[in-house]
């Protein structure tokens, strides 16, 4: 990927047909991550403190992360607003800039 990937000083544009690669790469890190570390938090936690909590859909399982007082939490909950972005710019048939 990264030999696919053309540079520019303000950031990477990664064309339409590597989109799809990096989407699975970005994928199997977050499956990777929340299998490693993933513990279910206990109902009252949430209960008590819903505003901390993120839902995140993976192979059709719902992990809750508490993606403000947990750095696994926040790695997680970054790794899938990364993972949901570059799929809407797939299906939207765009280039990605990153930075």
């Amino acid at each position: 990927m990264k030999n696919k990937v053309k540079g520019s000083g303000k950031g990477l544009f990664i064309a339409d047909d590597n989109l799809n690669k990096l989407i699975e790469e970005v994928r199997s890190s977050l499956q990777i991550l929340l299998k490693s570390g993933y513990e279910e938090p206990a109902l009252g936690e949430i209960q008590k403190y819903s505003t901390r909590y993120e839902k995140i859909l993976l192979d059709n399982i719902v992990y809750k992360v508490n993606y403000r007082m947990s750095s696994f939490g926040h790695s997680a909950y970054l790794i899938n607003c990364i993972l949901n972005d570059l799929i809407v710019s797939a299906s939207d048939k765009l280039s990605v800039k990153l930075y």
